[in-house]
């Protein structure tokens, strides 16, 4: 378990499996052969640099290049709901 920053700084647990938790450790390794300064607090960190990755950034990249009519609706909300609702109709599917 691990826990990072929600609402208003309060602690949000995250569970692990096992298999995640060795590929994070894999990549807290590998840190400084791609270069991430020590500094740099960030798990998802851009080497070089004392930043992060940005999700939404990325969201909204994959959503234009996808060639939707209005990617600027596509949140990070919408996406997770989306996703919810699609697992919970294969799952009806590969159940049935």
């Amino acid at each position: 378990m691990i826990s990072v920053p929600g609402k208003r700084t309060r602690p949000v647990p995250i569970l692990l499996t096992d298999d995640i938790s060795k590929a994070m450790a894999v990549l807290a390794r590998k840190r400084t052969e791609v270069e991430v300064p020590k500094e740099n607090v960030y798990f998802f960190a851009i080497p070089k640099t004392m930043t992060h990755i940005g999700y939404y950034s990325i969201l909204q990249k994959i959503a234009t290049s996808a060639g939707l009519r209005q990617p600027h609706l596509l949140t990070t909300t919408r996406m997770r709901k989306h996703v919810a609702t699609m697992a919970q109709v294969f799952i009806a599917l590969f159940v049935c």
